[in-house]
Order: structure tokens, then C-alpha cells, then sequence
């Protein structure tokens, strides 16, 4: 066993505020900061800081980012596990999600090859790493949805901490880099539903051949492939419900916005004179 759970878990448990400003951190982290950050967290024994700085390298909760390096970064897994922890949701980009696709193709090519062939073991094979693949698609998905939900959250309650602009790109960066991608690809008619079908009717395939005769796990296969297609598009078209009329919005005075930015910097540079000639001259053209 790589490292022990309980010991792992025990240390989680008792030094959750370390992790918590570890997980803040963006990038590497050097040993220095690191111990730093013992120091000022504490934990709920008498714990040792150097104690602390060991377990955390012993655990691989800190990896170096390369041999012999004083700088570590927060290991992946771990990382995902006090974002799932903290609730704090990560965006998946669309082209994770098109190398899931590309991966499920290219599964779907090995499958039919290994039901024309009527090779068993790789038929199971391939199966086994076709539900490997979907776990990480619904978790990235979800993930994504969580993480664009929060952010109309956060505009809803930074209502004067953030300009009208920055909002406004803010929502713009979301719509146009996650929301509207994401719908492309998981709509009837986009790759991932045309990549799953075409899973799903290879399997059909493999049982017709007595090469899959599980019949509860073709079902289980089968139910999880359309159940990730029917949420993934339910969830990205109410992200864009929630999104589009924040754009509008933001979009309308964002302009308005922009127009008084405008004026008041040519009253500050012409005076109110030269802006009320300037405004006569435009209603006289």
C-alpha cells in the first residue's frame, strides 16, 4: 500500500487549517512558505512543526516539483479532494471534454476490432476502461456547472465591490469560454452524444456476438452513458439561463457606462462649454 488511510486521514483531521492555506496557494510553494504556514496554523495536538513538515512529505500531500527541489506544489489528488471538501468546483475546459470524447473514440475503434475478432478479454478490457473514462467526464461536469453557478453567486453579492465592466467581461469570459462550447458539445446532435451512441450500440453488438453476457453490467454501462448525456445537457442549458440575462444586463449598462466614462473625460479635458459646442455642432449635423 502506497501510504496508509488512516494515518493519512488522521493527519487531515487534524491539521485541516494547513491544508485549507495550502490549497489557497497558486503553484509551487517553497519550503520556506510552507513551513511558514505550519507555524502559523497550528494544529489541534502538540504536534511538532517539523513533525508537520515531515507527515506532509511522507503522505505526499507535498511533492517536489522535481528531485532534490526546495519548492513542492499540492499533490493532484489531494487537490481534488479538498476542492470536492471545501466546495470549491474547478472548470473543466471543453477541451478536457474533447479529449474525453477522442479518448471514448478511439475506445469504441479497440471494442469493434475486439468484437470482430471475438476476443473476449479485450472486450472486457476496453469495457472496464470505458467506465473509467466516463467517471472522470459526470465529475468534470459537474464540477464546471458548480463553478459557473458560483459565479453568478458572486455577482449577485459583489454588487458594489466590482465595476459594471469587470462584470461584464467576467460573464462574457464564462459564456464564451465554458457555457456556449459546453452546449455545443452536448447537444442531440454534438460529439459527445454521437460518441456515446455509438458506444452504446457496440455494446448491443458485444452482447449479440456472447461476447458480454453480464447483462447487469451492460445495463449499468448502458444507463450511465445516457444518464452523463441527459445531465450534462440539462446542466449547461441552465447555465446559460442563468447567464444570458446577466449579459444582457451587463451588456446595456456596461454601454451606459462606457458613454458617461466617455463625457465626463471630455468635460474634464474641454470643459463644460466645449462639451456643450461639441453637442450643439453633433445636433446640427
Amino acid at each position: 500500500m502506497k501510504i496508509n488511510p488512516q494515518r493519512f486521514f488522521n493527519f487531515c483531521a487534524n491539521h485541516a487549517p494547513l491544508l485549507r492555506g495550502l490549497s489557497e496557494v497558486n503553484g509551487e510553494i517553497s519550503e520556506a512558505d510552507a513551513r511558514r504556514l505550519i507555524r502559523t496554523t497550528g494544529s489541534s495536538s502538540d504536534e511538532l512543526p517539523e513533525t508537520t513538515w515531515r507527515c506532509l512529505r511522507e503522505l505526499q500531500i507535498l511533492v517536489p516539483t522535481e528531485a532534490g527541489s526546495d519548492f513542492y506544489f499540492l499533490a493532484e489528488p489531494v487537490n481534488r479532494l479538498l476542492a470536492y471538501l471545501f466546495d470549491e468546483a474547478q472548470a473543466a475546459t471543453p477541451e478536457i471534454n474533447r479529449g474525453y470524447i477522442q479518448s471514448l473514440e478511439t475506445l469504441g475503434k479497440q471494442l469493434s476490432r475486439a468484437i470482430d475478432g471475438d476476443d473476449l478479454t479485450a472486450v472486457r478490457l476496453v469495457l472496464e476502461e470505458i467506465q473509467q473514462t466516463l467517471r472522470p467526464i459526470q465529475a468534470d461536469l459537474d464540477e464546471t456547472h458548480r463553478s459557473i453557478l458560483t459565479e453568478v453567486a458572486r455577482y449577485k453579492t459583489e454588487r458594489q465591490t466590482i465595476s459594471v465592466r469587470d462584470k461584464f467581461r467576467r460573464i462574457v469570459h464564462w459564456m464564451d469560454r465554458y457555457v456556449d462550447p459546453m452546449v455545443e458539445i452536448v447537444n442531440a446532435d454534438g460529439p459527445l452524444r454521437a460518441t456515446f451512441d455509438e458506444i452504446e450500440g457496440l455494446l448491443r453488438r458485444a452482447r449479440e456476438h456472447g461476447l458480454f453476457n453480464d447483462l447487469p453490467a451492460l445495463e449499468r454501462n448502458t444507463r450511465h452513458l445516457r444518464l452523463v448525456s441527459r445531465h450534462a445537457l440539462r446542466m449547461f442549458q441552465q447555465c446559460r439561463r442563468e447567464l444570458q440575462p446577466l449579459y444582457k444586463t451587463l451588456r446595456r449598462s456596461s454601454f451606459i457606462a462606457e458613454g458617461a466614462a466617455i463625457a465626463l473625460e471630455r468635460l474634464q479635458r474641454e470643459g463644460l462649454d466645449g462639451c456643450i459646442v461639441g453637442n450643439g455642432a453633433g445636433l446640427s449635423r
